[in-house]
């Protein structure tokens, strides 16, 4: 598997899900490891609202997380039985550039408007 990632976005239809290059893992896992860790963990780690949820993305890569949920700027990694929060701006737009060929065109133009 290496790492996949899933755009939460859909109801009822099979979200889009597309897996990272070893540079795009790079990539993630310096975005990570430069992030700043906030005090305490966020309520929701993926929206809970119709629409647009986050992004999960998941892995076997020991350069990141097992499971990683990323939404509004907040990232929440798991790994090993341990949960960290990180602040990480762009990192949503960073995964939206990864997935752009699994992603319909209507979807990123919602997604853009929803990003800012």
């Amino acid at each position: 598997m290496a790492a996949r990632v899933t755009l939460s976005i859909y109801s009822g239809r099979t979200d889009p899900s597309w897996p990272l290059s070893d540079e795009q893992i790079e990539e993630l896992a310096e975005r990570l490891r430069s992030a700043e860790r906030l005090a305490t963990l966020p309520t929701a780690q993926l929206g809970e609202n119709l629409g647009y949820r986050g992004f999960l993305v998941e892995s076997d890569d020991a350069r990141l997380p097992a499971r990683l949920a990323v939404y509004r700027n907040v990232a929440v990694a798991h790994r090993d039985g341990d949960v960290t929060a990180f602040r990480v701006p762009d990192l949503e737009r960073f995964l939206v550039n990864t997935g752009r060929h699994a992603i319909s065109d209507p979807t990123l133009s919602y997604l853009e408007q929803e990003l800012g």
